[in-house]
């Protein structure tokens, strides 16, 4: 590997959480293969990597590769750091008197090195009675000296074990946060156990550290992991809840043989048999799924089975006169299905109301609050006032949405139960909400443990409306909860399928209406000004969207606030990633600082999106914003989110990435002015009816699809597999309290098996893949 020597000539930056460092260092030795670079001596090299806190003045090495940052010039990213020299007494001073010994100031610091000299480090960690020469220094000032030294000490010695086993500076920083003086012991006796517990570690590298400890391939732990890691590829990467037993199992070993021919499938049995035993996984039937997701869905059949009771008494002439004179004010005239949505609200426990766009959702949930509050003479809510009615949907932008539309306070799952950064939740079946009323929106988002989640935190008196359209794609994580509630039969369900006056016009609202129909209009070659159709080739695609965006723009729309490309995949020419880097090349020239993640580069009015909730930021996944700020020396970036102002440090940059051109998945339960969302036959596996009719739904004003006909044509015809879960079996059976008892009873003791597998993206349901089906993994 390339290596650079030299001298610690000062620290730019260093972050103690993560270990991230800029530092500057005087090269005097360089060694680079087939002399691919020249690096002459006492050159002046910038250094980045994940690495322990250097000293200045210390000699170091380092190993990794020379690279070219797009503002800064050449750069030395280091991927490991050995010392291999003394430290200046100034160094020593200065690393002494650094955020590692806390509450040690540069004169003690000064005190300590004037006593005991360039060997201080040495001596303290050979003698810590060295320090009693130093006058004067308390005993706590001693023990922090001590104890940072120690630290430091220990953790170079495991960062040689590590970087030999092949684990890059930035994980190896992770395990030694995650746990200190044990890290070679956990590792040694389980190194699949990082796959869980540690961010950034899949199954691969679990695999590769695991073997280089001389892990056989048919070791117990290893066969664990292969059943967990093929158990999220096989079910939970593609939305399902279960998979056939025997499929499974055969899964299994078709991939432990590969690096174990003679591994029998009884062996195999017996494993998944274990972690059966072990309440981690459970089997009904000829099916096998996780004890979280079993609890979920018995979870959301039992409290249905409580709250879905005997219809309440209600006058009916009343509420009609409540609707007439809502009506009246609103200058609107309901129709016979949306009127029937509001009666069944107010005298049914549970109920659905779904329907396309235009076909006067919104409206419905508008009347069927006033009409609540008047027929129960409650005070009526106000953005700013909160009642007992809850109006709720899975994401901030669909709240914010429907609090626009409706005039009333409206807020996310998560906030309404309490969500916490560390994963937990305030209200649950042991802490309920306060509430009579829970409008839910944009109800097919919702996942089976968010579904299990909300319903056993609802008071058993509760009336709860679910509300979306099942033309829609599923949730992102597992399970179909919408549509299995509906075709369950238990629930009333009322279908909104007359198009209103105002939506009447609309060409994007006539297109929607035919795709759901499984069509295209006769007019679909045809232009309007809120619809506009373009014929193109994948390699003209770039320059055909700059001319796009370029007219929109000069129509008055924003990049930012009102255009939004969506398109079906990451990778590739015409994917998500390219075209993010080339809108922002081509918009966002803005001069200044930049700072980096990866292979993405970040400046200020970057239009950004969340990936992860950061609830003690107020944030949650899905949330656009712009950059507002950066600042490169302390590496932070400040990002607006419509309002919320959240800053970030360099080890939460991974929590970003750009927004210029976004999944139709991430887009769900937002709407944008403009939609430009391309067709092209990159994207074959993922083109299908449910995905297209998501994404041009998310226009208000303008779509703009161009691309090729052909795959439009073909993605209205097929329609995306139904999702494989038990929950409409257990739903039709709910009545029947036997049939679910063979299911977890409890949530399991040892939380899901499946956490995190950053090998396999788990919000992204396939735009990663290129043409695959869960089947492929089988061989």
């Amino acid at each position: 590997m390339n290596s650079i020597e030299g001298h610690v000539r000062f620290i730019t930056y260093y972050n103690e959480e993560n270990r991230y460092a800029i530092v500057k260092v005087v090269v005097t030795t360089a060694n680079f293969s087939e002399g691919l670079f020249a690096v002459p001596e006492g050159t002046l090299m910038t250094v980045t990597g994940y690495f322990p806190r250097p000293a200045k003045g210390e000699t170091v090495r380092f190993y990794g590769n020379i690279v070219r940052h797009p503002t800064y010039g050449e750069q030395f990213e280091a991927k490991s750091m050995e010392k291999v020299g003394e430290t200046t007494e100034a160094g020593i001073i200065e690393y002494l008197s650094s955020d590692l010994f806390p509450g040690i100031g540069p004169k003690t610091a000064e005190r300590v090195v004037a006593t005991l000299g360039r060997e201080t480090i040495k001596k303290v960690l050979s003698s810590p009675q060295a320090l009693d020469e130093v006058t004067p220094l308390s005993p706590a000032a001693k023990q922090v000296i001590v104890t940072g030294l120690s630290r430091y000490k220990a953790e170079e010695h495991i960062l040689i074990q590590l970087y030999g086993y092949g684990i890059s500076a930035k994980i190896a920083m992770r395990l030694i946060d995650r746990y200190r003086h044990d890290t070679m012991r956990v590792l040694q006796e389980n190194p699949y156990r990082l796959i869980d517990e540690v961010d950034g570690v899949g199954f691969d590298r679990a695999d590769d550290i695991g073997r280089k400890l001389g892990f056989a391939s048919d070791h117990p732990h290893r066969i664990k992991a292969v059943i967990q890691y093929l158990f999220r590829h096989l079910v939970l990467n593609f939305g399902h809840t279960l998979i056939d037993y025997e499929t499974f199992v055969d899964a299994v070993l078709k991939r432990l043989n590969k690096d174990v021919p003679d591994l029998v499938r009884d062996t195999i049995v017996e494993h998944i048999e274990s972690l059966i035993q072990a309440n981690r996984l459970i089997r009904h039937a000829d099916d096998l799924t996780l004890a979280s997701i079993a609890y979920a869905e018995k979870t959301i059949a039992s409290k249905l089975a409580i709250l879905n009771q005997a219809p309440q008494a209600t006058d009916k002439g009343k509420i009609e006169t409540l609707i007439a004179a809502f009506e009246k004010a609103e200058h609107i005239r309901y129709s016979a299905k949306q009127k029937e949505a509001i009666h069944r609200a107010m005298s049914q426990r549970m109920m659905i109301v779904t329907g396309g766009p235009g076909t006067g959702k919104t409206t419905v949930i508008k009347g069927l609050v006033k009409v609540y509050h008047r027929y129960h003479n409650l005070e009526e809510p106000t953005p700013e006032r909160r009642t007992l009615i809850h109006l709720v949907a899975p994401t901030g932008r669909a709240a914010k949405r429907m609090q626009e539309s409706t005039g009333y306070y409206a807020t996310t799952i998560h906030r309404l139960l309490g969500y916490s950064y560390d994963g937990s939740f305030q209200h649950n079946r042991s802490h309920l909400l306060e509430g009579n009323l829970f409008i839910v929106d944009e109800a097919s988002m919702i996942d089976v443990f968010l579904a299990a989640q909300l319903l056993e935190s609802l008071p058993d008196y509760a009336n709860v409306v679910f509300v979306g359209d099942d033309a829609q794609l599923p949730s992102v994580g597992p399970g179909q909860v919408f549509k299995d509630l509906i075709e369950a039969g238990i629930l009333p369900v009322t279908t909104l399928d007359i198009i209103h006056r105002q939506a009447k016009d609309s060409h994007i609202v006539h297109l929607a209406s035919h795709i759901r129909d499984g069509k295209l209009p006769s007019d679909m070659d045809v232009s309007y000004p809120d619809r506009y159709v373009f014929n193109e080739q994948p390699e003209r695609f770039q320059g055909r969207l700059k001319r796009i965006i370029d007219y929109l723009v000069k129509q008055g729309h924003d990049l930012h606030d009102d255009i939004q490309v969506l398109i079906p995949m990451y990778k590739g020419a015409t994917g998500i990633d390219e075209t993010n880097r080339f809108l922002q090349a081509t918009y966002n020239k803005t001069p200044g600082p930049e700072v980096s993640q990866g292979d993405r580069t970040f400046r200020k009015n970057d239009k950004v999106l969340q990936l992860v909730n950061q609830i003690e930021d107020g944030v949650m996944n899905g949330d656009q914003g712009r950059v507002v700020e950066i600042d490169a020396d302390n590496r932070t970036m400040t990002v607006d989110f419509f309002g919320q102002i959240v800053t970030y440090k360099s080890q939460d940059f991974i929590n970003l990435t750009h927004a210029y051109a976004m999944s139709v998945h991430k887009s769900q339960g937002s709407e944008y002015n403009v939609v430009i969302m391309p067709v092209f036959g990159a994207y074959a596996h993922m083109l299908k009816r449910k995905l297209i009719y998501t994404g041009i739904t998310r226009a208000k004003q303008c779509l703009v699809l161009f691309g090729q006909p052909e795959r439009l044509q073909y993605a209205v015809k097929h329609l995306e597999e139904d999702r494989k879960t038990r929950l409409k079996d257990a739903l039709i059976s709910m009545r029947k309290p036997s049939l679910l008892e063979d299911t977890a009873a409890s949530p399991p003791a040892e939380g899901p098996m499946v956490i995190a597998d950053p090998d396999i993206p788990f919000d992204t349901l396939g735009e990663n893949l290129q043409g695959a089906t869960p089947y492929d993994f089988l061989d």
